[in-house]
């Protein structure tokens, strides 16, 4: 269960949930998702990768995008259950 407080791991759940049996997703998210320990979310980061359901996780560079100093990252999902 994704923690209160940060939708992160909620909008990966999502997404994850409302894709097809063959489907993929792009996701842009703030770039500590991809490493945050906190309120479990890298026991759910762990599973996601275990389940072979992340394809990848992109770092992008800071000041990228005009409206948000914030780092930013891309999550790559897939479901491979075809």
């Amino acid at each position: 269960m994704p923690p209160t407080g940060n939708a992160n791991y909620a909008w990966l759940q999502h997404f994850l949930h409302r894709l097809s049996p063959n489907g993929n997703a792009g996701i842009v998210l703030a770039n500590g998702s991809m490493n945050s320990n906190s309120g479990g979310e890298g026991d759910i980061r762990k599973n996601m990768i275990e389940a072979g359901l992340v394809d990848c996780m992109v770092g992008l560079p800071a000041q990228l995008f005009y409206n948000t100093m914030i780092p930013a990252c891309l999550w790559f999902l897939a479901r491979k259950w075809g």
